[in-house]
Order: C-alpha cells, then structure tokens, then sequence
C-alpha cells in the first residue's frame, strides 16, 4: 500500500510523490501538521502546503525512527515472571533524517507547482 501525492493530471511524473502508507502518514501528520489520525485521502491548498514545510525543517530530528525487529519474540510479563514467546516477525524500517529532508522538498516543489498552475495537491 501507498499514498501518492500530486497535483491534477497535468502533474509532471517527476513532481509525483509516492511513498509508502506508513511514510505518507508521518508526512500528512508531522510534517504537514494535520494530526494523529489524517484521512488517507484529500486535498491540501498548496499555499498552506508551503508554509507547513518551512517549519517542518525544524521538527525533522524529532520526526526520525530507528528500525526495529522484534526478531520474531515478544517479551511476556506474567505474575510468575518474564518469558520470551516466539510469534510473527515485525520489521519497523523507520525513517531516517535524509528521507525527511528529501520528502520536504519533493513536497516544496510539488506545492509550487502546483500553487503556479492553478491546483491544489491531492493525496490517495
């Protein structure tokens, strides 16, 4: 699963911006400052877009995520004590400082783009 950003159909394949679900909603919520829980879905004034981002450097240190791997174990805590327990293996990949900083200004020139010819930026 994906959320692309863009801008109208004339959007240049170039300005396109797709990335992964879980890296759109760290964008839709940090970055572009829309809360915990945006839709996964809309439209966003390109104006405001912008304005968002030239704040968002700021925050970009408190946006990154270390990946984790819970190595197919979880650590069970029970009255008779701790156990390790095997189960599925999750692997978090997180998001480091150079995708945030290469989202943001991917996301700035879309937004010109967009804010140039008369669009607004729309995400799914």
């Amino acid at each position: 699963m994906s959320i692309t950003f863009s801008a109208g159909r004339n959007t240049p394949e170039t300005l396109e911006v797709n990335v992964s679900n879980r890296n759109g909603f760290v964008i839709l919520s940090e970055l572009l400052d829309m809360g915990p829980s945006p839709e996964p879905w809309g439209d966003l004034d390109p104006t405001s877009m912008l304005a968002k981002l030239a704040t968002a450097e700021c925050r970009v240190f408190g946006i990154v995520r270390p990946t984790t791997d819970n190595n197919g174990e979880r650590v069970e805590l029970t009255t008779e004590g701790v156990s390790v327990v095997k189960t599925c293996r999750v692997i978090d990949f997180g998001i480091t400082a150079e995708q945030v900083e290469r989202y943001i200004t991917r996301l700035r020139a879309l937004a010109g783009w967009a804010l140039e010819n008369g669009e607004e930026v729309s995400y799914d």
